[in-house]
């Protein structure tokens, strides 16, 4: 018999420390999930949003049959709606067994139990309301986390002076206030492009009940404390660990190789994640960003002191100083020297000096 409380879909818990957030036994950094939330597909929450309501239509079929046949078609509906949760960030640490248990039984023995469920007014019914509801939300919960986390990043994260803690901090609430001032001036969303995500979607509260545990420290061995908190919501879970985040200094940014979301940690200007990349024999983006960053930087230089010697030469062959073929024949040697420099055959002050002297 499916139990309502105290699984992992609707009753969790994460240990909070100063740096991250325990999960599974394994400590990931603040901000680590809120950023692979970000990276969820679209197409995986729409499928999330119509497995919880094709279970939910089936879970009611069988209240009104209680028969092994309509308990059968609610538990299949229900193990279609698990394996999909199950690629969900933190739910697939916490969804550990492949197959779902079973919610619904023809049981005789359970029969009082479904009489308490659907009887308005029960402790019995409320529950079991809460938890479809919940359920039924995720697909869009999450979706509207995605927009409106990207949004915020987009309107308020970028182009900051630097990648400060303090600056997060000052940005996330500017970022509050004008959301908060938004609600309390009842914006007409349809009208407002401003405002394009809804404002009624932004979340700022976060249910949990908290306690506190000791723990020691993987690098020192020293106990400490962390703070437990228990959830019976995902999405307040990603908003919890995302504002966590952003008070330490993480932030979610895309990478400048693969364009996937990862979690920027303690405030650096981190442009590149850690994922391996296909073919490439355990190169990550951030070892072949770095790279890239180098030649780049190099294609920079090498333009510029080719623009300033190319606009000096074509200066003398305007006053006649120089004819046409010696013009020819000087911007050839600079182009041969740029592709020498390009190729790291050459090194900059050599490549400067040559170029000065023709």
């Amino acid at each position: 018999m499916f139990r309502m409380s105290h699984d992992a879909v609707d009753f969790f818990s994460a240990d909070f420390t100063s740096a991250g957030v325990i999960v599974a036994g394994e400590e990931y950094p603040l901000g680590y999930f809120a950023a692979e939330a970000l990276e969820v597909s679209g197409q995986l929450t729409l499928d999330i949003g119509a497995a919880a309501k094709e279970f939910a239509a089936e879970a009611q079929m069988f209240f009104a049959a209680r028969d092994p046949s309509s308990a059968g078609i609610a538990n299949e509906a229900f193990r279609r709606l698990w394996h999909l949760l199950r690629k969900l960030p933190l739910y697939e640490l916490l969804l550990r067994r492949e197959d779902a248990p079973s919610c619904f039984t023809s049981d005789e023995d359970c029969r009082e139990m479904w009489d308490e469920m659907m009887t308005r007014g029960t402790q019995a019914h409320d529950d079991y309301a809460r938890w479809i509801a919940r359920l039924s939300r995720i697909g869009q919960d999450l979706s509207d986390f995605r927009r409106n986390t990207q949004w915020m990043l987009s309107a308020y994260f970028e182009g900051l002076p630097s990648c400060k803690r303090e600056n997060y901090i000052d940005a996330y609430g500017r970022f509050k206030d004008g959301i908060e001032k938004a609600k309390l001036a009842d914006i007409d969303e349809e009208s407002d492009p401003y405002y394009d995500p809804p404002v009624a979607s932004f979340r700022f509260d976060f249910p949990a009940h908290i306690s506190f545990i000791p723990y020691r420290d993987e690098k020192t061995g020293k106990p400490k404390m962390a703070e437990r908190s228990t959830f019976d919501d995902l999405i307040a879970f990603f908003y919890l660990d995302l504002t966590r985040g952003i008070a330490a200094g993480n932030l979610p940014r895309r990478c400048k190789n693969c364009g996937h979301w990862f979690v920027a940690v303690g405030g650096y200007n981190t442009q590149y994640c850690d994922r391996p990349i296909l073919g490439q024999h355990g190169k990550t983006c951030r070892s072949v960003g770095a790279h890239e960053t180098a030649k780049r930087k190099l294609r920079e230089a090498a333009a510029k002191e080719y623009a300033r010697t190319y606009n000096r030469l074509k200066g003398r062959k305007q006053r006649g100083t120089i004819s046409t073929d010696e013009w020819n024949h000087i911007v050839a040697v600079a182009e041969e020297l740029r592709a020498a420099f390009q190729a790291g055959e050459m090194a900059e002050s050599e490549y400067c000096r040559k170029l000065k002297a023709l």
